[in-house]
């Protein structure tokens, strides 16, 4: 039984939604979300699906699948392959998902029937044929269930599509195999990667980009103790962030990347690659 409170929560978040773009993605912390009494986990889950459901109003719903085995094993099974977002992802994957993207590390998995062609050879996984693109040609909508804004991953989408990708990543490209029950295909897994962590801080100013798009009134949010969700249309939000961008190539991230990130793009003229590190 759902109480009056949460009803009342609910409806508020459904008017973050345009009813005419039945597109999102949705990223999900359920211990930041609704708390609810269950009677075992499977419980637990639907009950967070029917909420998620409701809330975007019977939406076409994308959930990312990641996982993150790929650069080791240099093979991919999406059917097999288990989703190490989080527990609620791996659950919907198991019992509702009806496809996912055959996109190592990055993939997901949709709730119905979607129009995305991603049987191609040449996986970038922010790029023009990515997930993320299909949202912002649809004017798609991004989700967050109770996830931080940090989870944001539609972030390098932003970066690689604004010209030639983000000057202070790498290129690395993967030879490797998308497995299936019928075939095995050869594919260019090709992305855009931080340099060595150890060594080089590289991150976002999350607290700098949430506080912005709040101003600028393209993050809506609502807060309530632990609870916390929000909706950003991703086309209008990668816009906003390609403008910054033109004048800042090292607008997105924080102030500590920015101190080691910026001599060294001066010292070399050009964006980094792989040998620089």
């Amino acid at each position: 039984m759902v109480n009056q409170r949460y009803i009342e929560i609910i409806k508020k978040l459904q008017n973050f939604f345009d009813k005419k773009n039945k597109l999102i993605f949705v990223h999900v912390d359920i211990f930041r979300s609704f708390k609810i009494h269950f009677r075992n986990k499977k419980d637990f889950f639907k009950t967070h699906l029917s909420f998620i459901e409701n809330i975007t109003n019977s939406s076409k719903l994308i959930f990312p699948a990641f996982n993150y085995n790929f650069p080791r094993k240099k093979k991919f099974n999406p059917k097999k392959d288990i989703a190490q977002t989080d527990n609620f992802t791996e659950f919907y994957r198991l019992n509702f998902a009806k496809y996912r993207t055959q996109v190592p590390i990055f993939s997901s998995t949709f709730n119905t029937k979607i129009n995305f062609n991603d049987n191609t050879k040449n996986i970038n996984p922010f790029g023009k044929k990515s997930v993320f693109h299909h949202l912002y040609k649809n004017n798609g909508s991004i989700f967050y269930y109770g996830a931080p804004f940090s989870a944001s991953t539609f972030i390098m989408y932003v970066e690689e599509t604004f010209r030639n990708g983000p000057i202070y990543r790498y290129k690395r490209k993967i030879l490797g195999e998308i497995i299936s029950e019928s075939r095995k295909k050869k594919i260019n897994f090709i992305f855009h990667v931080r340099p060595p962590e150890k060594h080089y801080h590289l991150e976002y100013d999350w607290k700098k980009l949430e506080n912005v798009l709040k101003k600028n009134k393209l993050l809506k949010f609502y807060n309530e103790g632990i609870m916390q969700f929000k909706v950003l249309n991703i086309k209008a939000v990668t816009n906003f962030l390609h403008n910054k961008l033109k004048k800042d190539p090292f607008y997105l991230i924080d102030k500590k990347s920015k101190k080691w990130v910026i001599p060294m793009y001066k010292k070399l003229n050009r964006r980094f690659v792989v040998d620089d590190f």
